[in-house]
């Protein structure tokens, strides 16, 4: 049986703590720092779906190669509702 044991821990020292995992699996410093940032502050909107419960996935994903660090994300095409992005992932 698992424990649902809570604990309290502080904003600052769980981005750093998100940051750094994803650092580790080499995220480059801005966007790990962006994507941890973005994972704690929606649990703080108590959004917790998309809060620091998905780290996990996102390091599995990074790990199995699913997610490409080193891919930079440029904007195709822009019009006032939509954006086309390319990851250049081939």
């Amino acid at each position: 049986m698992e424990s649902s044991e809570e604990r309290i821990v502080q904003a600052e020292r769980l981005k750093e703590f998100c940051a750094n995992v994803l650092r580790k699996l080499k995220v480059p410093r801005e966007e790990a720092e962006i994507t941890a940032d973005v994972l704690v502050s929606a649990d703080l909107r108590g959004i917790e779906s998309h809060g620091v419960s998905r780290l996990p996935r996102y390091a599995r994903r990074l790990m199995n190669g699913w997610i490409r660090p080193e891919a930079r994300i440029t904007v195709r095409r822009e019009t006032p509702v939509s954006l086309l992005l390319d990851a250049r992932t081939a």
